[in-house]
């Protein structure tokens, strides 16, 4: 709903079932990557071998996962029913969804690349891969961990999409995005769950 219809009468939800939504269209997002690493694995099987076309579906298979570990740690995803931090989180995951439907473009180009059917270069493909994963990082701490204390936790999104940023303007392949989710993923999520009260 548009916030200005929203002011006239809040429209009542079930805060829980709009988490398990937005976190199924956030796994169907994710599995529209898979389709683009389906392509680099085909490549060990087909006519012509390409062991970069393998190790850049491997990064983008473990930048997946992370992705997905990343974003479901925790189970209260939405940090409260208040209207204003519904609207930033409901529409903030417009940004997430295109962010990582965006990743999964640009490791269809480095596939692309790999497999010698392109003619732009990897530092093209790596803007590709690296904003995209950018604005996910970036979209997460946005719609969920700013409301939260997390201490020096709080701030592994904000750095890694900066350091995602920075990889991108290297011209890095996709591994170094995925060993920047791997820092991301050991930074952010707790190790243990919190002792019960």
């Amino acid at each position: 709903m548009p916030v200005f219809a929203e002011k006239a009468r809040a429209t009542p939800f079930h805060r829980h079932h709009i988490i398990e939504r937005y976190g199924l269209l956030t796994i169907i997002s994710l599995g529209e990557i898979m389709l683009a690493i389906s392509l680099g694995f085909g490549a060990l099987y087909g006519e012509h071998f390409s062991l970069a076309s393998a190790l850049t579906a491997v990064s983008a298979l473990l930048l997946v996962f992370l992705l997905f570990w990343i974003y479901f740690c925790e189970k209260e995803h939405l940090p409260s029913s208040d209207l204003k931090v519904a609207f930033v989180w409901g529409y903030g995951h417009v940004f997430i969804f295109g962010g990582i439907a965006a990743l999964g473009a640009g490791i269809a180009a480095e596939l692309d690349i790999a497999q010698h059917h392109s003619q732009i270069t990897q530092n093209d493909v790596a803007w590709w891969v690296g904003v995209p994963l950018a604005i996910v990082f970036t979209s997460i701490w946005a719609t969920r961990d700013k409301y939260f204390n997390r201490g020096p936790r709080g701030f592994a999104l904000p750095v890694m999409a900066l350091a995602s940023l920075a990889a991108a303007a290297a011209g890095l392949e996709t591994w170094a995005f995925a060993l920047i989710a791997l820092i991301a993923l050991l930074w952010r999520v707790p190790l243990r769950e919190p002792a019960a009260d």
